[in-house]
């Protein structure tokens, strides 16, 4: 098993493929990877396990593929910045509990458990 960036933030992971030119198979190697991380790293047992891939290029079937699987799929725009490329719509896999999780974005009410608001 090859990371090329692992992230930790509280209890979440967020195994991270990076290649200048995804293809498919590099989704399907990183799909891989994640059903076998928790063997291989023990200590992050009890955290969300999601997954990303980060490329300068790729075709649009490596794209919907990864997206379809529940992965963040990140590229770099023409001013140099990284863009996430997933939509509004998307829910991303936790690979732990293969439950998609609904995100909550800044523009998203939350309702106060103790109003009700």
């Amino acid at each position: 098993m090859e990371i090329a960036l692992l992230l930790v933030n509280g209890e979440s992971l967020v195994v991270v493929e990076v290649k200048s030119t995804l293809r498919v198979d590099d989704v399907r190697d990183l799909l891989d990877d994640l059903k076998t991380f928790p063997r291989f790293f023990p200590e992050y047992q009890g955290y969300r396990l999601f997954g990303a891939v980060a490329t300068l290029n790729f075709n649009e079937s490596s794209e919907r593929y990864a997206y379809r699987q529940g992965l963040f799929v990140l590229t770099m725009d023409r001013q140099g910045l990284i863009t996430l490329r997933n939509d509004k719509a998307f829910r991303p896999l936790d690979f732990i509990t293969s439950e998609y999780i609904e995100i909550i974005s800044p523009e998203t009410p939350v309702k106060n458990q103790h109003t009700g608001l």
